[in-house]
């Protein structure tokens, strides 16, 4: 599947949604402008998003990416939900949002967990520039999964590297602590700055840089 040289706008849920096992899905150099979220990846194998640029996501509002009930609402312009496998998000263009798309890019539980076997593998986040979200410019969320903090990242080949990430209103990047997952991520040359709370924000811990779990 190949996707490319679209406009996209207006569209409140997502302009893309690559769910249900997609596979060698090539997502490149559309635009998206007043659209909910840009893009929502479920189940999918072997696809790149790349050298798209997209601005003003819920600004006219958002509706729900998936019916529920209760209904399910993206929370990050580019969305990453439980089961995928080799994606690679690169080199894409995001700015500003309105809540509730208070992310850049967002590994998330809004769509369910990413526990095995359904844990997201070997996803790589490479020189993107993103800006003035409310929330975080990049996040790996947690949440409790039978009492037990599991993240949504796995992070052993996986990695976030070469990201520009300014004003936003939380983190530029912020990994949640985990007992499993969030852990094992190289974040290099990634360049952070403006963003209101911290930089760079990591609350795992493990043996990699200052007692956290990555490095």
């Amino acid at each position: 599947m190949v996707i490319t040289e679209n406009e996209f706008t207006g569209n409140k849920a997502a302009a893309v949604g690559s769910m249900n096992e997609t596979q060698d899905a090539s997502i490149t150099n559309n635009t998206s402008e007043n659209d909910g979220s840009f893009v929502i990846f479920i189940n999918t194998y072997w696809t790149h998003f790349s050298h798209n640029h997209g601005k003003n996501f819920g600004h006219t509002g958002v509706l729900p990416a998936l019916p529920g009930p209760p209904p399910i609402y993206a929370d990050a312009a580019v969305v990453i939900g439980p089961g995928n496998l080799f994606l690679v998000i690169s080199d894409n263009d995001l700015e500003k949002g309105e809540a509730p798309i208070s992310n850049g890019i967002a590994f998330t539980t809004v769509f369910g967990t990413s526990t095995a076997p359904n844990a997201n593998w070997y996803l790589n986040v490479i020189n993107n520039k993103i800006e003035r979200f409310p929330g975080n410019g990049i996040v790996a969320e947690e949440e409790l999964v039978s009492s037990t903090p599991t993240g949504t990242l796995y992070g052993p080949g996986s990695f976030i590297v070469g990201n520009k990430v300014s004003d936003n209103g939380l983190d530029g990047i912020f990994i949640q602590g985990a007992s499993t997952y969030n852990s094992s991520i190289p974040l290099d040359d990634n360049e952070a700055e403006g963003n209101h709370a911290f930089d760079c924000h990591d609350t795992s811990t493990g043996t990699g840089t200052l007692g956290t779990g990555n490095t």
